[in-house]
């Protein structure tokens, strides 16, 4: 059985500048390549659809993303895509509705200010359009993501296991949205980058990146359980405790529990900041979440929701099925994280995956391809099954073209 919460980082023997280079090289050569592939066939699809080419008819719908009258272009940007544009351009409405049309009093107060920030300074810098640049920072930011994820999962367990990880978030049903103008890209990035730096003991940074990630989407500020957990680990091994209740009281009485308390924070104090903004603009600190019922999003019962496409299989929109289906899911990887012990990973997914639940389920399948955990427990449970990896990685690129395909056509598999 791998363990994915063994600290390797103190065990392994140094590695010669050359063999780290080499190493490097191959990993960044190797996710270029198959990003590269991997969006290729997904353009194809994407382009048959969006002209019509496939027996799959055009939505209605498809004219509000038709923003570069350009379908290589178009199809990467698409629904939620216009609101992050509408805070590049004009930054966050005074009201409700002002500018979201049909009647529906939404608002770009849900959508958070971190990703089109660095897409207007991009637009700034280079020149570009704040359309493309929406773009070109969502696909660098997948791609530094797939490396850093890559170089994290060879650390983990082994290459087997990164090289897996990479093709799942290139093949899994969703995988669109990382090439798309929306938020996932930039937010794998920050929760890679933070988990990496908490079980390399570097809190400060891991906190630092946590608060961006926190700015990026509101989910992000759960980022300080795991880097509590790490911080409260190093702790425990250093002072040979073990890790049980009475040692994380002690340990949130110590100094090192008080250095942790306050970098843990930043994330928090990255929310407050938004929130002021939020208050200056609209005169509501927490609008972005007041406004998610306009979305459909409101507290439910996730018990519930589980049983819900059973007793009444009508009431779930075509749309929301695939959210469904990965909801059903999710107790698989939730199990293999608690079996491997990885408390830090197991608390941040199964936060991550109960927000998403009581949320509605709405948009579950592309928020489940952000949880860095379970992309890394599902590949390294694959990597020791040939058969299982042969089954699951077809079916998961099936399962991505279908839905690229709906998507490009404009309906709202969001």
């Amino acid at each position: 059985m791998t363990v994915i919460s063994r600290d390797r980082s103190t065990c392994e023997r140094p590695k010669s500048a050359k063999t780290s280079a080499l190493e490097t090289k191959q990993a960044i050569l190797f996710c270029a390549l198959a990003f590269v592939a991997s969006r290729s066939l997904l353009l194809t699809v994407g382009y048959l659809a969006y002209t019509g080419r496939l027996p799959l008819s055009i939505s209605p719908d498809r004219a509000m993303n038709e923003v570069f009258a350009n379908p290589f272009l178009d199809i990467w940007f698409a629904w939620d895509s216009n609101w992050y544009l509408s805070i590049v351009t004009d930054g966050y409405q005074p009201e409700a509705g002002s500018a979201a049309g049909a009647g529906f009093k939404q608002a770009n107060w849900a959508f958070f200010p971190f990703y089109p920030w660095v897409s207007a300074n991009t637009a700034y810098i280079t020149g570009l359009s704040a359309e493309v640049s929406l773009l070109l920072v969502a696909n660098i930011a997948f791609l530094a993501a797939l490396f850093l994820l890559y170089r994290e999962l060879t650390d983990l367990a082994d290459e087997s296991a990164a090289k897996l990880a990479v093709i799942l978030l290139l093949v899994w049903p969703g995988t669109h949205f990382f090439s798309s103008a929306y938020t996932e890209s930039l937010f794998l990035l920050c929760v890679v980058a933070t988990l990496r730096f908490a079980r390399l003991h570097r809190f400060l940074a891991a906190a630092t990146v946590a608060a961006l990630a926190t700015l990026t989407r509101s989910p992000g500020i759960m980022l300080v359980f795991p880097i509590a957990l790490y911080a409260w680990q190093a702790w425990a091994k250093t002072a040979g405790r073990p890790l049980t209740v009475s040692s994380g009281f002690k340990f949130a009485l110590s100094m090192d529990g008080a250095k942790t308390l306050a970098i843990c924070c930043l994330p928090l104090t990255a929310l407050l900041g938004f929130m002021a903004h939020l208050y200056a603009v609209s005169g509501d600190p927490i609008a972005f979440a007041n406004i998610q019922e306009a979305w459909g999003r409101q507290p439910r019962n996730p018990f519930m929701e589980f049983v819900r496409p059973l007793i009444a299989p009508s009431t779930i929109p075509i749309g929301q099925w695939p959210d469904y289906l990965s909801m059903w899911l999710l107790p698989i990887p939730i199990y293999l994280l608690w079996r491997d012990r990885n408390w830090p990973y197991l608390t941040f997914a199964a936060i991550l995956c109960l927000l998403a639940i009581t949320a509605g389920v709405v948009s579950l399948n592309r928020q489940m391809l952000v949880v860095f955990p379970i992309t890394a427990i599902v590949a390294m449970t694959l990597a020791r099954s040939k058969l299982a990896t042969i089954i699951v990685i077809p079916l998961a690129a099936l399962g991505a073209f279908i839905l690229m395909a709906f998507w490009s056509a404009g309906y709202g598999v969001v």
